[in-house]
């Protein structure tokens, strides 16, 4: 099944990017490569760097896997020159779902709907709420380093918001947001708003919804993705939203996309200005409306699968691939 890096506006939902069938543009961008690879040759799924030494990256040995597959959780504390691995409570799992981390102690990963808490003192631990794990949905944290999480309740559309703050014993519920309608498939956070992917039975993405944790008050927008398409990873930018979406056709008010040479996406950031995506070979970059493959000095581009990015400033990014990749890239 192919995916495809779609740009989605919130104002006016207006597209700049280039057609698949358009002439692949190329770009030198990279100046330095740093390997800094996991000591374990499995797919790095998702990472997150609390700055520029401190991160944790999530491993499983078959992303691909119809069923159960092994997960490893990582630390680092130089930059991802040297990895030592987490006592985490559990050895296999089905999906990752997020990852937020506050600093060295602190942070939370989502895997199969069970949030995994890690706290001062404590290590990791299972977010309960009496006998039974929440129904964890999205996790996320803001630009004053506060771990928010959405919960389920049941099968049903019922959302409910909660704030963790670091070093914090407890988390605690935000009242004044409550959402009875909404089921969420995933989300992602950006600045001090969750953006929240609504998911049917089926789960069809539907309709995307924002959350400000500062005030609780949400905005819902009317923009619908075609049946079938769920994104992979989303960024927002100060114009845009763009994400990357397993195909299904396209529908709505989508009319241009982004697709090189029917190579798959998994990740993509916000390089201020413009931003970045990395999938199956490839790194990509739109700085101005217009894609362009991104390219080594030595005007190579690259053999390997990327699965997750992050920038740390607008000079230099870390991207996770397939069999343990770990790089740092500088601009």
């Amino acid at each position: 099944m192919k995916k495809w890096l779609l740009l989605l506006p919130v104002i006016g939902f207006l597209f700049s990017s280039c057609d698949k069938d358009k002439e692949i543009i190329e770009t030198v961008l990279i100046s330095t490569v740093e390997v800094r690879n996991l000591p374990v040759a499995w797919d790095v799924v998702a990472f997150d760097m609390a700055d520029d030494q401190v991160g944790f990256a999530v491993c499983l040995e078959d992303r691909d896997a119809t069923w159960q597959t092994q997960i490893k959780v990582y630390r680092t504390e130089n930059g991802g020159k040297t990895w030592t691995l987490e006592d985490f409570p559990i050895t296999t799992c089905e999906r990752v779902h997020g990852i937020a981390i506050q600093d060295i102690d602190n942070g939370g990963i989502l895997v199969d709907n069970i949030l995994y808490h890690l706290s001062s003192g404590i290590g990791w631990s299972t977010v309960n709420e009496g006998f039974w794990p929440l129904n964890v949905t999205a996790v996320g944290k803001s630009d004053d380093n506060i771990l928010y999480f959405t919960v389920e309740k049941g099968m049903v559309p019922y959302s409910r918001l909660f704030k963790w703050p670091m070093n914090d014993p407890a988390y605690t519920e935000l009242p004044e947001y409550y959402d009875n309608h909404i089921q969420v498939y995933k989300g992602f956070m950006f600045g001090n708003t969750m953006y929240l992917i609504d998911s049917d039975d089926n789960y069809i993405v539907n309709n995307q919804l924002s959350v400000d944790v500062t005030n609780s008050t949400s905005q819902e927008y009317t923009h619908y993705l075609s049946y079938w398409d769920y994104a992979f990873d989303l960024v927002v930018t100060d114009d845009d939203i763009y994400t990357c979406s397993v195909d299904g056709g396209i529908s709505g008010t989508i009319e241009d996309y982004y697709n090189y040479h029917g190579m798959d996406y998994y990740g993509i950031c916000d390089l201020k200005p413009g931003v970045l995506a990395v999938g199956e070979r490839s790194i990509s970059t739109n700085w101005s409306g217009e894609w362009k493959e991104v390219l080594t000095q030595d005007r190579t581009g690259f053999l390997e699968t990327f699965l997750d990015v992050q920038t740390r400033n607008n000079r230099s990014i870390y991207v996770s691939g397939e069999k343990g990749v770990f790089y740092k890239l500088s601009f």
